[in-house]
């Protein structure tokens, strides 16, 4: 809101300004300031729960055969190549991705490496499953244990 030529000096004399007006809440309400929700009259049970999530759905179903038709990503046959339209959407291919398939550092391969070596052996997956960093990685280790 202010200009880098603002003062930090400024600054504090606009929070001392507004501490010495001794704000307090509105007390309009204080349903929506930090309270916990409302505790339902009777205990939930299996059937009221059921019939909450049908007043909701009202009509509607599916199935997993309706989900799976309905996704533009559809999931493969083999369960093993699930990484490959992970990597495929959100990476871009010379973008550097690391798997983990123990811990520490892990393996660095651009993405489209990585499809390849997927495609030919299955995703890497050791003793803890196999983690991957989220974010494009820069391909130098670093933090602890080179990880």
């Amino acid at each position: 809101m202010y200009g880098p030529d603002f003062k930090d000096a400024e600054i504090w004399n606009l929070i001392k300004g507004a501490q010495s007006k001794n704000p307090q809440p509105s007390g309009y309400s204080n349903r929506y300031h930090n309270s916990p929700a409302p505790r339902p009259a009777q205990p939930v049970t299996a059937e009221s729960a059921t019939a909450g999530v049908e007043r909701f759905l009202k009509s509607f179903r599916c199935d997993e055969a309706d989900v799976w038709h309905a996704s533009p990503w559809r999931p493969l046959e083999d369960r093993a190549f699930d990484a490959l339209p992970l990597l495929a959407g959100l990476y871009y291919g010379d973008d550097l991705v690391n798997f983990a398939p123990e811990h520490g550092q892990g393996i660095t391969k651009r993405r489209d490496e990585w499809l390849s070596y997927i495609r030919d052996y299955g995703a890497p997956s050791g003793t803890i499953g196999c983690m991957f960093r989220p974010n494009p990685v820069s391909g130098t280790p670093s933090g602890d244990n080179g990880g």
